[in-house]
């Protein structure tokens, strides 16, 4: 019988963190009474040819997943018949966001982390519904104020988002809470 995330022993990864040699020595402590410290896991791991390394960060992706949630929206849809657009805004840069360690084989590289003090950042606006996919990317420095809200983001789009039986959804932004991205939208 398989645990919650595919192992032979559920208690092992009862977290879905990577376990640290301090909750190691502190399993192995509970389990059997002996005293453990987190250097001897440390070492016992090294002696075994694992290094700690950086984990990757972000969801997993599976075989499926795309058609599963395809048809969870399919079947959690309003029964109005509305279709909807959600829109919002992120920064993105080049810098690496990640930060959790893991044990490798040894002789294996290192996940490098490129970190850069002033990474080139870029702002993207992004509108999607049931086949719809828009992004507007803004300049480096960019800011989005109700103007070029206006002007990049709801005035090139608005046969979309005025479509008959459409429902656009955005969060309550300062430039999406305007009186005139208010006014346009009306």
């Amino acid at each position: 019988d398989r645990g919650v995330y595919g192992n032979k022993d559920p208690v092992v990864m009862q977290r879905r963190r990577y376990p640290s040699c301090v909750s190691i020595a502190g399993e192995i402590r509970r389990r059997t009474g002996a005293p453990c410290s987190a250097g001897t896991i440390r070492r016992d791991l090294l002696c075994q040819g694992l290094r700690s390394r950086v984990r990757p960060t972000g969801p997993r992706r599976r075989e499926g997943d795309k058609a599963a949630r395809l048809e969870f929206c399919n079947r959690h849809r309003a029964p109005t018949g509305y279709d909807y657009l959600f829109s919002d805004e992120k920064w993105a840069d080049c810098n690496d966001h990640g930060g959790r360690r893991e044990w490798v084989m040894r002789g294996q590289a290192p996940l490098h982390m490129e970190r850069d003090r002033f990474s080139p950042k870029l702002l993207v606006w992004g509108l999607i519904g049931v086949g719809v996919k828009v992004s507007v990317m803004f300049e480096e420095g960019a800011t989005i104020t109700h103007q070029t809200y206006l002007e990049r983001c709801i005035r090139p789009h608005l046969r979309l988002l005025t479509r008959p039986n459409t429902v656009f959804v955005q969060d309550n932004a300062r430039p999406h809470i305007s009186r005139e991205v208010q006014a346009e939208l009306h």
